[in-house]
C-alpha cells in the first residue's frame, strides 16, 4: 500500500514537472511575441500571471470559420454535410447576439471558389478593356485640336475605375479565393484533426512610454504542438 502511494506521488510529480516545463516554453513564446516589435526586442519586465487553455480549434471549426466567418460553438457531421451553431454578431439579419444554426455541404466550397475565380476573371477582362480605352484617349488628347473636347477628364474617370477594380481584386476577391482554397485543403483532412489551441494569458508589463506597470489579458493562438504562436 505504501509503495503504491509512493509511486503515485512520483508519477504526479513527473506530471507537474512536465506541465511546468511546457508552460515555461509557452511563457517564453508569449514574452517574445509581446516584447518584440519590427524585429526589435524591448525589455518590458514581462511577467506571466495566468495561462489558461480555452479550446482547441479543429479542421471542422476552421472550415465553418472560412465559409461563415465564425468559429462554431458546436457542430455535427453527417457524411459530407455539417450542421453548426454560431453566434450571430451582425453577420446575419438579426438583432443582437443570436445563436444561429447553419447547414452546408463540403461541395459548397468548390461552388464558392468557382464563383470568386470567375469574378476575378471578369474583373481582369474589365481591366484590360479600360487600359486599352485609356491608351486610346491619351492618343486622342495628344492630337486634340478641339478646345471644347477635354479628354483629360475622361482619362481621369477611367483611371479611377481601374484603381477601384484593382483594389477590389486585392482587398476582396483574392482574399476570398485564398480562403476557399484553404477550406478546400482542409476538407480533405480528417475533420477532428486539431490545427491550433487557444489560450488566454494574463500578464504584466512595464510601459516605457507611460512609465507605469500594466496588467493585460490577451488571447493567443498556438499551433497544436505548442511550439509557435500563430497570432
Amino acid at each position: 500500500m505504501k509503495k503504491t502511494i509512493f509511486f503515485s506521488i512520483i508519477i504526479f510529480c513527473i506530471f507537474l514537472t512536465g506541465c511546468n516545463t511546457q508552460q515555461n516554453k509557452q511563457k517564453k513564446l508569449i514574452e517574445s511575441f509581446i516584447c518584440t516589435s519590427e524585429g526589435v526586442v524591448y525589455d518590458l519586465k514581462f511577467k506571466m500571471i495566468n495561462l489558461e487553455e480555452k479550446r482547441a480549434i479543429t479542421v471542422s471549426d476552421s472550415i465553418v470559420f472560412l465559409v461563415y466567418g465564425k468559429i462554431p460553438i458546436k457542430h455535427t457531421w453527417y457524411r459530407d454535410s455539417i450542421k453548426a451553431t454560431i453566434l450571430n454578431e451582425g453577420f446575419f439579419p438579426f438583432n443582437g447576439n443570436t445563436l444561429v444554426d447553419v447547414n452546408f455541404k463540403k461541395s459548397i466550397i468548390d461552388t464558392m471558389l468557382k464563383i470568386e475565380i470567375n469574378h476575378k476573371d471578369y474583373s481582369l477582362i474589365q481591366i484590360k478593356d479600360i487600359e486599352n480605352t485609356i491608351k486610346e484617349l491619351e492618343i486622342k488628347e495628344v492630337f486634340n485640336t478641339n478646345p471644347y473636347l477635354n479628354y483629360t477628364s475622361f482619362i481621369y474617370r477611367y483611371k479611377s475605375m481601374l484603381n477601384e477594380i484593382k483594389l477590389d481584386i486585392e482587398n476582396n476577391t483574392d482574399i476570398e479565393i485564398n480562403k476557399y482554397k484553404l477550406a478546400k485543403k482542409y476538407s480533405k483532412i480528417s475533420t477532428d484533426v486539431v490545427l491550433s489551441r487557444v489560450f488566454d494569458c494574463t500578464y504584466s508589463i512595464f510601459n516605457p512610454k507611460l512609465q507605469v506597470k500594466q496588467t493585460q489579458t490577451k488571447t493567443f493562438y498556438f499551433n497544436n504542438e505548442l511550439t509557435k504562436i500563430i497570432r
